[in-house]
């Protein structure tokens, strides 16, 4: 499932929502997580997922490119998780 050009997609795509998340965890570490923070630490999150999502589009339509866009993608998969059991 390649493009018609052969382009594919490499780590650059998964560090946006891997950069999203930093402050879920600065919200989380630096405050004492009162509702208005809450509320934005889970938007942050819950943007960082739907471009997770958007990326997996992109990568089922393309294809990946390399081993290290994998290893981008397990820990982006592996922040969100771990922030959304912190967030709950």
């Amino acid at each position: 499932m390649n493009a018609p050009n052969g382009e594919r997609t490499g780590e650059a795509g998964w560090l946006i929502p891997l950069v999203l998340l930093v402050p879920v965890v600065l919200v989380r570490h630096l405050t004492g997580l009162t509702t208005p923070w809450l509320i934005g630490a889970w938007a942050v999150w819950a943007l960082a997922a739907l471009l997770t999502v958007a990326e997996w589009v992109t990568v089922a339509r393309r294809g990946a490119r390399d081993r290290r866009g994998w290893t981008t993608c397990l820990l982006v998969h592996v922040a969100l998780v771990w922030q959304a059991a912190a967030l709950a």
